[in-house]
């Protein structure tokens, strides 16, 4: 468990991909910038590293285990979340979202979950995982 919220929390945005993705490498390159812009992580889980054209560093990859289900990567990606808040997004949620507009208002965030958010925000320790 994670300590309180601090008055600017910060930010974990988990991209959830798989492999071969179609749009994956362009849907991290444009999230690098948004990202950065706010202060904020973007973990890329279940995919291995990808060439791109971002600074080393701003992006973490973390590839899916053998015989790992969604569920299992995702309380894996929310353990390895430096953020005091994680926010989920599968690669079609990041090119539909806006997702700036997502991080902006991320010291407002208390939970978001379910289908017509579409997508996933909760504070570190009130995980939607479990």
């Amino acid at each position: 468990m994670r300590g309180p919220l601090s008055a600017r929390p910060s930010l974990t945005l988990v991209l959830l991909a798989t492999p071969g993705h179609p749009g994956l490498e362009q849907c991290i390159a444009d999230l690098v910038p948004t990202c950065g812009g706010y202060g904020a992580d973007l973990l890329v889980a279940g995919a291995k590293s990808l060439p791109g054209s971002w600074a080393e560093g701003a992006v973490r990859f973390l590839p899916s285990g053998p015989g790992e289900t969604p569920h299992d990567l995702r309380a894996r990606a929310l353990a390895e979340s430096a953020g005091d808040i994680v926010l989920f997004l599968t690669v079609a949620q990041a090119q539909a979202e806006d997702v700036a507009g997502l991080l902006g208002h991320r010291a407002g965030i208390v939970s978001v979950d379910g289908p017509e958010a579409g997508a996933a925000v909760a504070p570190a320790e009130q995980s939607s995982v479990g």
